[in-house]
Order: structure tokens, then C-alpha cells, then sequence
């Protein structure tokens, strides 16, 4: 595979003079060059043709995720990860190897984040593509999903980055395939070393629950019952048994 992030060619200007006017005309040369903007305008043109109803093939696909296999910054990664979400949407299916591309970044970032928590735009579209994944029912995907939407949910702090509808839908559509998934959420992630998760976190993994097992779950009861558990939390399942 070529280099990454390669010097302007000597014809840049004719190549950038492409993706500036109103026709902008997609060049998947641009996603090689060394600075940034210019690949993220690539990307932003490539989305927008997919948004015209342009969809890539399946060939096309697997070409851009061999162009884009060794990209890290997540300006890039963040609208791949978008075309992704729309081509599995449209196809209803995933490449295996474009599939464990996203599962492997997705651990990268967590093993390498430099804060207690991902940052908001690196979680909310993990959980997003994450989301396209479980809706095409692959069963051969879902022990990387529990996983992966798992390691997120545990370091990721829920800000207005993130779409919390979105990752309830998430958790409750792995809650349903998996009937075990709640369980170490409930007794080891939510309250870990007796240092509980945000309580906005607690309170969507208590909302999918209800979604996926119902207001009467019993690791609702274990909760209500975990006296390390915030009270607005248990408030909120008491709302939700209309107690």
C-alpha cells in the first residue's frame, strides 16, 4: 500500500481547483496528501456525493478503506466512519475486513486516549457506526459489538457530543440478542472500584434496560438495592415502575 499523508504532487492546484467550485468532483488522490484540510475536504465531498444518492460499490468501498487504513486523525475518521454507517444502511451489509477496521480503531482510541474519557465526537460516532452495525442482524459481528459498545460505555462520559437516544436504541438491540449483556454492565462497569460512572451514563444503561428486559428487570431490583448507586438513579427507576 502507498504512503499516507505524500507531499502536493506538482499539479495540486488544477487537482484542488476540482473540489472548490459547485460541482465538486471527488479525488481520491487528495485522501494521500499531507495536510489535513485538503483530505478532509475529500471526504467531505465524498459524503456529499453519497448524500446525492452516488452509493459506492463494494469494490469502491474496500478501495477507500485501503486508502484509509493507516488514517488516526479523527476528522477524517469521522465522516469514513459516516459514509460506512450509509453504505451498510444501503446494503444492508458489511465487508468483514472494512467491519474489524472500525472494532480495531475503536479499541485504539480507547487504549491510547490521553484523559480519563474519549473525547465526545470520537464516542458519539463510535456508538453511531456501532449502531448501523446491529441493525443488519450479522450475527457474526455480535461478539465485537457487545465488546466494542461496551469498552465505549465504560470511558466515555455523556455529553451533548453524544446522542444518548441513540445509544439506548444501541444497548437494547444488543440487550435483545445477547441476554447477558446487561449483566456485567450492571454488577462491574456502572459502579467500578466503588467510583460510579457518570450518572448521565447510569441513567441510559438504566433506560435501555427497561427498553430491552422491561420496567421489572431484575438487575433493576439489584440496583435499587446497591446502596453505591446515585439516588437519582434509583429515583428513575422508581419513576419508571411508576412507583
Amino acid at each position: 500500500m502507498e504512503a499516507l499523508h505524500t507531499p502536493l504532487p506538482k499539479d495540486w492546484e488544477a487537482i484542488l481547483a476540482t473540489v472548490v467550485g459547485e460541482q465538486a468532483i471527488y479525488q481520491p488522490e487528495l485522501l494521500k496528501i499531507l495536510f489535513l484540510g485538503v483530505r478532509q475536504k475529500a471526504m467531505f465531498i465524498l459524503k456529499n456525493n453519497i448524500d446525492a444518492d452516488w452509493m459506492l460499490s463494494e469494490a469502491e468501498l474496500l478501495t477507500l478503506y485501503q486508502s484509509l487504513e493507516a488514517e488516526n486523525a479523527i476528522e477524517i475518521i469521522q465522516p469514513w466512519w459516516q459514509i460506512i454507517g450509509l453504505w451498510v444502511d444501503y446494503y444492508r451489509y458489511i465487508p468483514p475486513t472494512v467491519a474489524q477496521s472500525v472494532f480495531t480503531l475503536i479499541r485504539r482510541f480507547i487504549n491510547e486516549r490521553k484523559e480519563v474519557y474519549l473525547e465526545g465526537a470520537i464516542a458519539n460516532i463510535s456508538f453511531s457506526t456501532l449502531k448501523y452495525f446491529v441493525n443488519i442482524e450479522d450475527a457474526s459481528l455480535y461478539t465485537d459489538l457487545c465488546d466494542c459498545t461496551r469498552q465505549v460505555l465504560i470511558t466515555s462520559s455523556f455529553t451533548k457530543s453524544v446522542d444518548c437516544v441513540n445509544v439506548v436504541a444501541l444497548l437494547a438491540r444488543l440487550g435483545r440478542v445477547n441476554q447477558e449483556f446487561f449483566t456485567p454492565i450492571v454488577r462491574e462497569d456502572l459502579v467500578k472500584k466503588d467510583v460510579p460512572m457518570p450518572l448521565i451514563n447510569q441513567r441510559v444503561v438504566v433506560a435501555a434496560i427497561v427498553q430491552c428486559q422491561g420496567k421489572n428487570s431484575p438487575l433493576l431490583d439489584e440496583m435499587l438495592n446497591d446502596e453505591r448507586f446515585f439516588e437519582d438513579v434509583k429515583n428513575h427507576i422508581l419513576r419508571e415502575r411508576e412507583v
